[in-house]
């Protein structure tokens, strides 16, 4: 199994997925889609069962026993059919951390009011796959409450993980041979992600991820929409593809809170459109767009809201009352972070806790360098002087000025979402998490992807965007090694996380 682990994500494979031998004299053609969906499923599924093994044979109780106390609540004997041996383990070892209050949630509503910085919804989307799971898988209904949220959270990672392999192929400005090499790459990236063992547990995290993932695959394809020459048929179809994105966002919201982070990608795009109408003017209509950013940002944001709108009018009317229902805005998710985990703005900045600041450090370094890596290349003054300097300075052909464009454009706005989290994540909560929160932003994802790719072959340095975007470019010569050491680390620290998640020890 180490060994299948090895190959598949050993760079020089992952740089250059298997493709067949092209007839002499013909350009190698670019491996399709189905073919490399094939591999990153038996990628993703062998390295599953790595994660899974490692957290079931890990040994004791582990340090805290509340999943133990947890699992004897729902049953009148200590005694498990050996039947039902397997699905108790495999939940004792999983449900963890958080993973008990998402369980919880999911078996018997959300209860108690620190329960609410847990995903009401989905709660509500796990209990109703626990409908479809057997009895006699367990007779516990807290038990096949926590296998539901396990299986959601794997079929949740692998659709995020294909369709972020179809955003970055359709975002790539090269030859369909990079856009499938790179789109690849990034997606074995998203396998092995640190965040690990959390996109197996129930978990929101892998749901997130899915629904993050589809947002920024409607948004680029509402960008790739407009591209010209427009057709009266397709006029309407980049406002679709951008109402559909602000829908997916604000669905990443319902899952985790700071999905409505995301929503700063439409304010950007809406002050822009005001920015250039008020400067240079527009033609009879424009005003279209406008609402289409607005109605994005807004369908982002309810995400977040509905949540709040709910639990306010449980707590906070028919004469009930907490201290948070006169806070402006009332918001349940803020004071119980506050209340219950002391989140909030440098409350996490102690002594004892740098040993978990020094954990999360190389996840901040890929945030903050990818993202300003994304605003240093892109500008929104020099959009046309950015398509020349491409058209001069590539030498790969392949290269299309509208791509290109395109690429600096989305990536620019997929920055946004990821510096805010960053900054909040480092700035005001428990600093380690940003290991698996991180997990849902494609933009680090794109760009170590590239560098990986440039080290399988140093010829696609010659294309200006891959170039330049790919990360840790600056390091020359030395660029290589600290892709090939990023992903080293990724997979060494999955694997550590997953023994000491299942024995209840930080990181957590």
């Amino acid at each position: 199994m180490l060994g299948i682990i090895k190959t598949y994500t050993n760079t020089s494979r992952i740089g250059s997925p298997a493709v067949r031998k092209p007839p002499p004299g013909s350009p190698p053609p670019a491996p399709t889609i189905a073919a490399d969906a094939g591999r990153l499923n038996r990628l993703f599924w062998a390295w599953k069962l790595l994660l899974i093994l490692i957290a079931v044979v890990s040994p004791g109780p582990g340090y805290d026993t509340s999943t133990d106390l947890w699992l004897a609540i729902d049953r009148d004997t200590d005694i498990v059919p050996w039947t039902a041996w397997p699905a108790q383990r495999l939940v004792s070892r999983l449900v963890r951390w958080d993973a008990l209050y998402f369980s919880t949630s999911s078996a018997r509503g959300h209860q108690t009011e620190q329960e609410w910085a847990f995903s009401r919804s989905h709660a509500i989307f796990t209990w109703l796959v626990a409908k479809f799971i057997p009895h006699f898988l367990h007779p516990s209904r807290l038990v096949r409450n926590a296998i539901a949220g396990i299986a959601v959270s794997h079929a949740a990672h692998l659709a995020a993980v294909l369709v972020l392999y179809l955003f970055v192929r359709s975002a790539i400005p090269s030859s369909e041979q990079r856009k499938a090499k790179i789109a690849y790459i990034a997606a074995c990236l998203h396998i092995v992600s640190p965040a690990g063992i959390f996109l197996s547990a129930p978990y929101g995290e892998a749901s997130y991820a899915f629904w993050s993932s589809i947002g920024a695959y409607c948004y680029l394809s509402a960008i790739k929409a407009r591209q010209p020459p427009p057709s009266s048929q397709s006029q309407h179809i980049p406002t679709i593809w951008l109402v559909l994105s602000g829908f997916c966002f604000g669905c990443s919201a319902l899952v985790r809170s700071n999905g409505v982070l995301n929503g700063i990608i439409f304010a950007a795009d809406a002050s822009v459109f005001i920015h250039r109408r008020l400067t240079h003017g527009g033609h009879k209509g424009g005003l279209e767009s406008l609402v289409t950013y607005v109605a994005a940002g807004a369908l982002t944001g309810l995400g977040f809201v509905l949540p709040q709108l709910v639990a306010y009018l449980e707590y906070c009317t028919g004469g009930n009352t907490r201290p948070w229902c006169t806070a402006l805005p009332p918001s349940i998710y803020t004071f119980v972070q506050s209340h219950y985990w002391n989140v909030g703005l440098f409350n996490y900045w102690t002594l004892s806790n740098m040993p978990l600041f020094l954990l999360a450090t190389p996840m901040f370094l890929v945030l903050f360098s990818t993202a300003y890596t994304a605003f240093h290349h892109g500008h929104i003054s020099s959009e046309s002087e950015k398509i020349h300097a491409q058209r001069t300075e590539s030498k790969d052909p392949d290269e299309e000025p509208f791509e290109a464009a395109m690429f600096v454009h989305v990536m620019r706005r997929l920055a946004l979402p990821q510096l805010l989290l960053a900054v909040l994540a480092l700035s005001s909560s428990h600093v380690q998490i940003v290991n698996r929160i991180s997990s849902g932003y494609p933009l680090w994802y794109v760009m170590l992807a590239m560098a990986v790719h440039v080290d399988a072959d140093p010829s696609a340095g010659k294309n200006y965007t891959v170039g330049r975007y790919a990360l840790f470019s600056r390091l020359g010569k030395w660029s290589g090694v600290g892709a090939q050491w990023t992903v080293r680390v990724m997979v060494v620290y999955a694997i550590v996380q997953a023994g000491l998640f299942a024995s209840f020890l930080p990181p957590a």
